[in-house]
C-alpha cells in the first residue's frame, strides 16, 4: 500500500477506496473515482458511532486517471485475489486511516527515522 501511495501520490480516502475494477494492469493505470472516510453519526445527543463510508472525489479534478510504474504493475500481479477492495482488513471492509497511520509510524521507528 504504501509504494502505491509513493509511486502514485493518492490521497488517503483515495487510497482506501481503491478496488479492482479501479486497476488496469494491461494499460498500467489505475482510476480514482472514490474515496472512503469515517463520520461520526449521532443516535442522541449522548450516543454516537462510527461509520466508514465511500464518496465521490470532492471536484472533477479529482476524478483523474493515473499511471503506475512498471515496478507497481509486477507487485499489484502477485496478488492472488484481484476481486474487490485492494487494500482490506480480514473482513473485506476498507483498512481504517489511524491504522494505516499507525503502521506508518512503526515503519519509521523501525527504521530510525526521526523528523
Amino acid at each position: 500500500m504504501f509504494l502505491l501511495d509513493f509511486a502514485t501520490g493518492l490521497r488517503e480516502g483515495e487510497l482506501l477506496a481503491l478496488d479492482w475494477d479501479c486497476i488496469d494492469l494491461i494499460r498500467g493505470t489505475l482510476c480514482v473515482k472514490k474515496s472512503v472516510k469515517e463520520v461520526y453519526v449521532y443516535h442522541d445527543e449522548n450516543t454516537k458511532h462510527i461509520e466508514t463510508i465511500f464518496q465521490t472525489p470532492k471536484t472533477l479534478n479529482s476524478f483523474r486517471t493515473v499511471s503506475l510504474p512498471s515496478s507497481i504493475i509486477k507487485l499489484l500481479n502477485t496478488f492472488d485475489n484481484k476481486k474487490g477492495l485492494l487494500f482490506h482488513d480480514e473482513n473485506n471492509l476498507p483498512l481504517k486511516a489511524k491504522n494505516v497511520a499507525y503502521e506508518w509510524k512503526r515503519i519509521l521507528k523501525e527504521c530510525n527515522y526521526t523528523s
